[in-house]
């Protein structure tokens, strides 16, 4: 994968504002004792045989659409945490949508897109005809404010495809956007009140995020796939100051809901010689060469892998008893890290409606020496920084 500078320094960032650097993530009181002994620490990848891990995915490993689509016959809400900007994520999400729709999921929710816009998000996959430009000015209402990315613009135009050759009177495939109305420019760039409500509402994002889909989807006893971030989306622990979007779920819903972590690298444990590279993906790499194993998913929980732990992850620095299992349910593996490929800018993204905030925001990260003149030139420097990565 290309250089992931940018997205360490945004996890760094909101891990610190969010309360998870703090080294106090606890598990749930109900979550059975772990013994020690049963632990595998992957502090030495020579040590570990890795034929009992490919042995495992060889018998219960399934193909990665057939396995989201059959943790509905389950569950209610299947969520798949992202590293966010990875093309080959967003794929195949897009490639979800027929298959979901044929077992009866007639939602997804999604992050990138604000609950405010959630109306005019399914007047544009339930429209007669595809309109990128007012799909694509979704995104510019996006908190973070640099999400000019095709591939989320992809799955609108996946869902409308999906829409489009339903029988007239058949139920459409909907949206929800999660998001609140949080702003990055005021969080980075702002002072005084209008930074502390964006603080505020960064906060309480994953309490917002969950608020949603009880209100839209599980109330109404409906079924919908969730595209959030990884840090939102874990089931089996909290912190003191933060309680993850997935785990709020699941203390009120338990097996209506289900978490699927999506291969990314892990925020890594800094030490007086530097950042030192997370272990786990490695691992999980190391087993797929074994036979050429591709694009497959498995159930983490009571498998192998549950009990795995990477002393080099900054999760797993938080208590020596959390291991895999509490950091995901489901794992999803499409190619190796160097392999996966970032998405892709959208031309003319910034415009006058996102120019000042944009432009703000990337003088603020250093990313220009000096603000620039016009949207065209900001638009021009911003495909060439996410396009080169």
């Amino acid at each position: 994968m290309a250089n992931l500078a940018p997205r360490v320094v945004t996890w760094v960032f909101f891990l610190a504002i969010t309360g998870c650097l703090a080294m106090q993530i606890g598990v749930p009181a109900d979550r059975a004792a772990v013994s020690p002994s049963s632990i595998v620490e992957l502090d030495d990848l020579s040590t570990v045989d890795v034929n009992p891990y490919v042995h495992f995915i060889k018998a219960h490993g399934r193909d990665p659409l057939e396995y989201v689509v059959s943790k509905f016959a389950d569950c209610d809400i299947v969520i798949l945490g992202e590293m966010h900007e990875v093309k080959e994520n967003l794929e195949l999400v897009s490639a979800l949508m027929p298959p979901l729709y044929n077992v009866g999921v007639r939602t997804l929710c999604m992050e990138a897109i604000k609950y405010a816009h959630t109306r005019r998000a399914n007047r544009e996959v339930t429209g007669a005809v595809y309109d990128d430009d007012a799909a694509t000015d979704l995104f510019r209402h996006n908190g973070s404010v640099l999400w000019g990315f095709r591939e989320y613009r992809e799955i609108l135009r996946a869902i409308w495809q999906l829409n489009n050759s339903l029988p007239r009177n058949a139920p459409k495939f909907r949206i929800v956007g999660l998001d609140n109305g949080w702003d990055r420019y005021h969080l980075e760039c702002g002072s005084g009140k209008a930074q502390a409500r964006a603080l505020r509402l960064m906060q309480s994002r994953d309490l917002d995020m969950a608020a949603v889909i009880e209100r839209e989807v599980l109330r109404p006893s409906g079924k919908a796939l969730v595209l959030v971030g990884y840090a939102h989306s874990f089931t089996s622990f909290t912190t003191p100051s933060r309680s993850p979007m997935g785990y709020l779920l699941t203390r009120r819903y338990n097996e209506r809901i289900f978490q699927i972590c999506l291969h990314q690298p892990h925020l890594p444990v800094a030490n007086d010689e530097g950042h030192r590279e997370s272990v786990l993906p490695r691992f999980i790499e190391a087993v797929m060469q074994v036979d050429d194993l591709t694009e497959v998913g498995w159930d983490i929980q009571g498998s192998a892998f549950a009990n795995l732990r990477d002393p080099n992850s900054v999760y797993f620095a938080c208590r020596p008893d959390l291991v895999f299992a509490d950091l995901a349910q489901g794992y999803i593996f499409l190619a190796p890290l160097t392999q996966l490929r970032r998405v892709s800018w959208i031309p003319g993204f910034i415009n006058e409606r996102n120019f000042l905030k944009a432009n703000a925001i990337a003088f603020k990260r250093g990313w220009l020496n000096e603000p620039l003149n016009t949207p065209q030139e900001l638009d021009a420097f911003l495909r060439q920084v996410f396009d080169s990565r």
